[in-house]
């Protein structure tokens, strides 16, 4: 990594070196708990310039995202917590069309739709957006980025309220994500909504 995800700067400093590390989504079976596993830098450096902490984006979203075996809705306690968020954006928001990003296996969008709010979930990966599906919660399997953003308008209108829970952490192109969030919720004459993360 020679320059910075965010604006491009050459100023970056290491900050932590933690060697060469299998990729966290992935779990081995017992019948490769013998093969050798595929590492990869874990080497956290730092923008001086406009100070995003970032790692070497090496692993596609698509080896990482594709089939994903991390269902939100396994964790009662961050259930709870969208539900009171969706609560409470309800009431001082009250948006008529919710976008979820990365929305996975439904667990917030889940309480928008018991609210009788428009909603769409945006998650790339294949089986937890089926999950979400098979709960009642409208999701398309994609990633997010300006094209997607701009197809979500034309098809759904613009979004009222953006919710992205956990996203920038994982992706690599930060600039194309975030047109595609702007893309997603901003009306015809470019007045953008509201985006919120959790």
């Amino acid at each position: 990594m020679t320059t910075c995800r965010l604006c491009g700067s050459a100023s970056l400093v290491g900050v932590v070196d933690l060697g060469a590390t299998p990729p966290c989504e992935r779990f081995l079976g017992a019948e490769q708990l013998d093969e050798p596993e595929t590492t990869y830098p874990l080497h956290l450096r730092v923008c001086t310039d406009c100070w995003l902490a970032q790692i070497p984006a090496l692993i596609t979203p698509q080896d990482t995202f594709t089939e994903y075996a991390y269902y939100s809705s396994y964790s009662t306690s961050w259930v709870e917590h969208a539900r009171q968020f969706v609560t409470d954006a309800a009431e001082r928001l009250r948006p008529r069309f919710v976008v979820e990003v990365a929305s996975n296996d439904g667990y917030l969008l889940r309480h928008v739709v018991e609210r009788d709010i428009r909603c769409l979930g945006i998650e790339p990966s294949v089986n937890v957006g089926q999950a979400a599906r098979d709960n009642g919660v409208p999701t398309v399997t994609a990633f997010l980025g300006p094209e997607t953003g701009a197809a979500v308008r034309a098809e759904h209108g613009p979004a009222d309220l953006v919710v992205a829970n956990n996203v920038y952490a994982h992706i690599p192109d930060v600039i194309g994500f975030t047109r595609g969030c702007a893309r997603s919720w901003t009306t015809g004459a470019g007045s953008p909504s509201r985006c919120s993360t959790c």
